[in-house]
């Protein structure tokens, strides 16, 4: 029985074999390639390198000259919370009505990784930064007008002292109006004079959070609406929760002191393929799902070495480490992390991405390729024997209904082979042979 419940460990690896190699590229910072980890034990890992060699083809006695590699979890690239890309607004999402009185906007979400430190959403102020018309530009300095709001493309300088036409806001910048079929982004600091709003708004927003088994509060934290940009992005952080891995909370956004006309409102999908949490309004559960997304303290690797120290395989020019079995892997996106040492490091890529379909990250190089880093991980998860004989048993009894004949004849010769062992052991015993 101790056996059914505890399983063993089973290997396992994220690729049948080392991805093609398509091309190399440079790091001269650090590279990160994040997969979705398929099973708990992670206990190793493979990166292809391109290492100097001499004029021999001997591999160097310190290849890489002390690059290391970490193995951290990587919740910034889990795609799976209902939040778009940053610039990407969808008019299949719509926005709430005004956060007033004892209203109440909640989701639940199961967190996957240590850490919880905060949640952003969407918000909107309702013109609260600026109405439309013309806007003046501080003197002093031109100013960039960008395609996106904070790091879009630059597409035109605007004259410092410029009238300009302002149509509306985003994240904290103002749309100007260019040219007739030209609009751009310049920071709502950079005006002298702005267009009036059409309203002030003025009272605290509250975000709780409640561990969803007992809605017990763990966190709250306020924003008073007056801190808040029209059409953008808001974290309520907060104190981080070493425990959130694999926790299910509800977030509770409140504000009791606001009334319509001086209030805001959040941004949801009103259809959702979210499925590990629910919208509700008040404490009725609702359809949809708040456009969100946990966000999480950096927390220590969960593995990391020097590179040279680790075995190397001349077969498929790849650095092999091996290490205690770490838990709590299974379905979080992970990133493996190399960071050169004292020369330039070059890896190899693949046109194909690991599971969870993430590019490689190369930081400082924004013509990186699109594909993956070539790597690979093994895994020694548990395999619970338990539910293997459940599954066994479900089908033997699938086959018994489909030929009860031939079921009854099995069943009975198994008896037979069963009660014919016990009676040769018995004899066994009583001879003493």
């Amino acid at each position: 029985m101790l056996l059914l419940t505890t399983g063993c460990g089973v290997p396992q690896v994220l690729s049948p074999a080392l991805p093609e190699a398509a091309g190399t590229v440079g790091i001269g910072q650090k590279l990160s390639q994040p997969f979705l980890a398929p099973s708990d034990g992670l206990d190793g890992v493979t990166v292809a390198v391109s290492p100097p060699l001499t004029p021999e083809g001997d591999l160097l006695p310190q290849p890489t000259g002390g690059a290391t590699v970490a193995i951290s979890y990587a919740p910034d690239a889990d795609n799976r919370f209902p939040e778009e890309a940053f610039h990407d607004w969808p008019a299949s999402d719509q926005w709430l009505e005004e956060l007033t009185g004892d209203g109440q906007i909640g989701q639940s979400f199961l967190s996957r990784y240590p850490g919880l430190s905060g949640i952003t959403l969407r918000v909107a102020t309702f013109g609260a930064d600026t109405g439309v018309g013309e806007g003046t530009l501080k003197p002093g300095s031109p100013v960039d007008a960008l395609a996106l709001p904070l790091d879009g493309a630059v597409v035109s300088t605007v004259a410092s002292g410029s009238n300009v036409q302002v149509i509306g806001a985003a994240e904290g910048w103002a749309q100007i109006q260019l040219g007739a079929n030209q609009t751009g982004y310049v920071p709502l600091d950079a005006f002298a004079a702005l267009p009036a709003s059409t309203r002030h708004n003025t009272h605290d927003v509250t975000l709780t959070l409640y561990r969803e088994a007992d809605m017990q509060e763990v966190r709250r934290t306020t924003i008073n609406a007056a801190q808040l940009r029209d059409n953008s992005h808001v974290t309520f952080a907060f104190d981080p929760l070493p425990d959130s891995d694999g926790q299910t909370y509800r977030l509770v956004l409140t504000s009791p002191e606001s009334s319509a006309g001086n209030a805001v409102t959040f941004r949801y999908q009103p259809e959702t393929t979210y499925q590990e949490g629910s919208r509700f309004d008040g404490a009725k559960r609702v359809g949809g799902a708040l456009v969100f997304r946990p966000d999480f303290a950096k927390s220590a690797p969960i593995y990391q070495a020097n590179v040279d120290t680790l075995e190397w395989s001349s077969l498929n020019h790849a650095f092999i480490g091996s290490f205690p079995a770490k838990r709590d892997t299974a379905d979080r996106f992970l990133s493996v992390d190399l960071t050169p040492g004292t020369r330039p490091l070059t890896v190899n890529w693949s046109l194909a991405r690991p599971s969870g379909g993430q590019p490689i990250v190369v930081d400082g190089n924004r013509e990186k390729p699109g594909g993956g880093l070539v790597f690979n991980a093994r895994f020694r998860g548990d395999l619970a024997l338990g539910s293997v004989v459940h599954d066994s048993a479900h089908a033997i009894w699938r086959d018994a209904r489909g030929d009860p004949g031939f079921f009854v004849f099995y069943l009975l010769a198994l008896l037979a082979l069963v009660g014919w062992c016990g009676w040769a052991g018995v004899r066994h015993i009583q001879h003493g042979r």
